[in-house]
């Protein structure tokens, strides 16, 4: 390249002097035959880069002698010696040719109504940034959950909730069955335990001692709930034997002597879902079969008597719609109680669908594929492991902002996009509608219709009646809060995510709404957020749920920054959204 821009070095020099040159062609340009050496020509060149880069780049064509705009003189060291100069003859004519044309100044427009904006960051609260290192080191948890790395997982995730008061793991010892595998010191418990006393300390002690010092030995799990219900303490009874059960899911007498106090007490739903647990955790085992049928026949039975009591019920709602007619001459009265006892007849999948048909016309659905499908697959992997399959589970999503839902008979569970907005992963999300799930499994929904029923023909012509029957359902509601709580824990923990999810949930719950926290807890559907986070954390810690398990961060941001983009509007008007929440 040198070598060829060394015939064009004169047009060059004239171009860094600032000379203008007529078109010519290259055979009127006579040098000098005694020139520079080459060595000297490239010194040169080398002492201003510039010379050669203005040089043309192609022989005979007038273009290629036109010269560049100006441009800003470069920073070089001091030139060296001046090379000797070139003789050269050349014909130039300088007024032949127009002076470079100058580039037109660019001037910038800085008022205020024309600069543009620079665009800003928001700057992130203290806060922020740690949920925000938090979300990163789940991201990367959830990365290596899913190459089927756990361990490195939940390094991460351990790494993220480290300065959170999560409950340790537990390490649960393998079942025994057999008292001759267990230290000497069982053995002598056990033998008292055996002995046929009936002092009470002398059951008792040795009992208490045996499951909590070797929680492994079965016989001494069953034994101690016998004891307990044998005294009367059935609620202790139940709760040590769901404990067990939470511990050893495997272990069929758990389950048997938790369905035989059950059926002592004709609780048959709750028998029912004791039998449908085991199965539905088992489906491999010996024993499957036989609680399959267990939980068949104690539905039954449950069905049987809520059949019962509807009837009983509809003659109450007749014979008080005939009242309302005599006082206020409106037949509707009657209509409307006979026909709502008529679907409940039906059964709840039935109630459920009606239910869900009249709400969808009174709130505002957001119809979106993307955002239902991911609700979606989130809450059928809930459904799988929570029971009741006779069900239809559905899962909508209302355009409100609220975090809110609620859940009706038969499986249809309703969830605010405000929800899905405000949790932090996706089990979050799934905590949510866990929880809303185990209304569905247990019957909440439907048992207080039946009860509500009742009570609203007894007080329906009364003037202040709706305010009488929220008050009588209202305790009977925050017990069933709690019930799905711990029900709602036991399923997220069962479909693989973090068991605190639905506890993350109740922190931001806190957060969200903790100057709405009713003064009288006695009129709020929910118990009050504290006492949820204290049982729940309770619940993970006595029956070992860890919360190092899959997050479901990425996916949970990407639908987010989509819902975004749909929930734009203002909330759907005070009257639809009160129809939501007062069916939680």
């Amino acid at each position: 390249m040198v070598k060829d821009g060394l015939r064009y070095w004169p047009l060059g020099m004239a171009f860094l002097l600032g000379v203008g040159l007529e078109p010519v062609r290259a055979a009127e340009m006579s040098l000098s035959p005694t020139g520079l050496a080459e060595e000297e020509l490239i010194a040169l060149i080398e002492a201003d880069p510039l010379a050669q880069a203005r040089l043309p780049q192609s022989e005979g064509s007038a273009i290629d002698l036109l010269p560049l705009p100006p441009q800003p003189a470069p920073e070089v060291d001091p030139p060296r010696k001046s090379p000797p100069s070139l003789p050269t003859t050349i014909e130039v004519k300088v007024d032949s040719l127009p002076s470079p044309v100058e580039p037109p100044p660019t001037t910038t427009d800085n008022s205020p109504e024309n600069s543009p904006e620079a665009p800003t960051t928001p700057q992130l609260t203290a806060e922020q940034a740690v949920q925000e290192a938090r979300l990163a080191l789940l991201r990367e948890g959830d990365r290596y959950w899913q190459l089927g790395e756990l361990t490195t997982a939940q390094t991460y995730y351990q790494k993220a909730k480290a300065d959170l008061n999560v409950p340790p793991p537990r390490v649960t010892p393998p079942a025994v069955l057999e008292i001759s595998q267990l230290p000497p010191a069982a053995q002598v418990y056990w033998r008292e335990v055996q002995s046929g006393s009936q002092l009470y300390s002398a059951q008792a002690v040795p009992l208490q001692l045996l499951v909590e010092q070797f929680p492994e030995f079965i016989p001494a799990q069953v034994r101690f709930a016998e004891f307990l219900a044998q005294q009367g303490s059935l609620k202790e009874a139940y709760a040590h034997l769901e404990k067990a059960a939470s511990l050893y899911p495997d272990q069929p007498e758990i389950q048997r002597s938790l369905i035989t106090i059950y059926d002592r007490q004709q609780q048959w739903l709750e028998a029912a879902l004791a039998a449908q647990r085991f199965a539905l955790l088992n489906p491999d085992h010996p024993a499957t079969p036989e609680f399959e049928q267990l939980a068949a026949e104690r539905m039954q039975r449950f069905r049987r008597r809520l059949q019962g009591q509807l009837r009983e019920g509809m003659v109450m709602g007749a014979l008080t719609g005939l009242v309302g007619v005599a006082l206020t001459g409106n037949p509707l009265l009657s209509l409307n109680s006979i026909q709502m006892m008529t679907l409940m007849m039906q059964g709840e999948s039935a109630l459920g669908r009606s239910a869900a048909r009249n709400i969808s016309r009174q709130v505002k659905l957001l119809e979106d594929a993307e955002v239902q499908t991911y609700v979606n697959q989130v809450g059928q992997r809930l459904a799988k492991v929570a029971g009741r399959n006779e069900f239809e589970y559905e899962f909508f999503v209302i355009k409100d902002n609220d975090l809110n839902a609620f859940a009706l008979p038969g499986g249809k569970i309703f969830i605010n996009s405000g929800a899905i907005l405000k949790a932090n992963t996706e089990a979050e999300l799934a905590g949510l509608l866990a929880h809303e799930i185990a209304h569905t499994v247990l019957s909440h929904g439907f048992r207080l219709m039946t009860q509500g029923t009742a009570t609203a023909n007894l007080t329906r012509l009364l003037p202040a009646g709706g305010y009488v029957t929220g008050i009588l359902v209202t305790s009977y509601s925050r017990e069933m809060e709690r019930e799905a709580d711990i029900l709602g824990t036991q399923i997220l923990a069962r479909a693989g995510y973090a068991a605190d999810g639905l506890l993350n949930l109740m922190h931001t719950l806190k957060k969200e709404y903790r100057h709405q926290e009713p003064p009288l807890p006695w009129f709020s559907t929910h118990p009050p957020t504290n006492e949820r986070i204290r049982y729940i954390r309770g619940l993970m810690r006595d029956r070992g749920y860890t919360p190092f398990a899959f997050e479901g961060v990425e996916r949970h941001q990407q639908i987010q920054a989509h819902l975004r983009t749909l929930v734009d509007s203002p909330n759907p008007p005070k009257s639809k959204g009160e129809t939501a929440k007062t069916l939680q």
